[in-house]
């Protein structure tokens, strides 16, 4: 279990460089927002993912 933990936090680290490094900041920001907005309505059935 560890080993799958340990590989996760890797890839979201790599994927927050590469979002830093390419995604210019005004994207970034839009990103975030859709990403809430999707994270709040995500518990609905029929939204639901």
């Amino acid at each position: 279990m560890r080993l799958v933990s340990d590989q996760s936090k890797q890839k979201i680290h790599r994927a927050k460089a590469w979002v830093r490094l390419k995604v210019p900041p005004g994207m970034r920001l839009v990103l975030g927002i859709a990403l809430m907005i999707f994270g709040v309505f995500g518990f609905l059935p029929v939204l639901g993912f």
